[in-house]
């Protein structure tokens, strides 16, 4: 299961974000969530990100940051957020 996200994801977009990952119910084991579109993230949104990994981890499946944009990419770096959410930078734009 792939979800692409686009825009901003910020204290506002983040427990919607949230709340839309943690209902994806397909019995798919590895949720994929594509960042390359998201041109703004904050504390809250990786958080969300953080909290819904963990949850689905809990049920036993798996959740991968697909492609995350040069912002994303820089923002999960600087709060040491990678180990936690595993990201495929590969197809990401450069």
């Amino acid at each position: 299961m792939v979800l692409s996200v686009q825009g901003e994801v910020d204290v506002v977009t983040a427990p919607v974000l949230n709340r839309l990952i943690a209902s994806l119910d397909d019995g798919a084991p590895r949720v994929v969530v594509d960042m390359s579109g998201v041109t703004f993230i904050d504390s809250s949104g990786v958080g969300a990100l953080i909290e819904v990994r963990r949850h689905l981890h809990q049920a036993g499946r798996e959740m991968l940051v697909e492609a995350p944009s040069p912002f994303v990419a820089r923002v999960l770096d600087l709060t040491d957020a990678e180990d936690l959410l595993p990201a495929n930078r590969r197809g990401g734009p450069g």
